[in-house]
């Protein structure tokens, strides 16, 4: 509960994690995309767009 309440992001991402750390960070801003459930089918919440992590890690792979 530590790291989804209070750990400061910068701390998270510089223990590896830097994913993690992004993806806290929106949660608590409330960047999310929310994604409404229908017909006995449950809702989605999404932290990052469709196709952004693999985005993210072919631009690492690259460095």
């Amino acid at each position: 509960m530590f790291i989804l309440n209070d750990a400061p992001p910068e701390d998270i991402r510089a223990a590896g994690e830097p994913l993690l750390g992004e993806a806290v960070e929106r949660m608590r801003k409330g960047e999310v995309i929310a994604e409404g459930g229908y017909d006995g089918e449950y809702g989605v919440i999404r932290v990052f767009q469709q196709g952004e992590l693999q985005r993210r890690q072919k631009s690492a792979a690259a460095v």
